[in-house]
């Protein structure tokens, strides 16, 4: 439920700033893949947070702290991914952005993972 809200959201935003702005991303494709992916790992490292964090006392403070550091990787491979895509850079590589988007898959992954693994420990406390 969270992916498809934050993914409608960043959907909406990128075409309401597109209409007002132009658009400057030139490959929409890779684009949208990284609007994707970046969606999933915030709503997944912000979901897990949340519970953990709605356990304690403080709940929005401690899900601040808890969250950040986990979503620096995820902010950097989006960063370097719209970059990329819309070509602000010097010309990159191919290979780099595959290993861009490969490294945020995987971040992805991880975190899914890692919630899936310590939710049922969360769920029982």
């Amino acid at each position: 439920y969270n992916t498809l809200l934050l993914l409608l959201l960043c959907v909406l935003a990128f075409l309401s700033l597109s209409l007002v702005g132009g658009s400057q991303v030139e490959e929409a494709g890779r684009f949208l893949l990284a609007i994707f992916l970046g969606s999933l790992g915030f709503s997944i490292t912000l979901t897990f947070v949340s519970a953990i964090a709605g356990k304690a006392n403080n709940s929005a403070t401690l899900m601040v702290i808890l969250s950040f550091p986990l979503l620096i990787p995820v902010l950097l491979s989006l960063i370097r991914l719209s970059r990329a895509a819309m070509k602000l850079a010097p010309p990159v590589l191919v290979e780099e952005v595959n290993t861009n988007i490969l490294s945020l898959l995987a971040i992805d992954l991880i975190l899914l993972a890692a919630g899936l693994i310590l939710f049922p420990f969360l769920w029982r406390d």
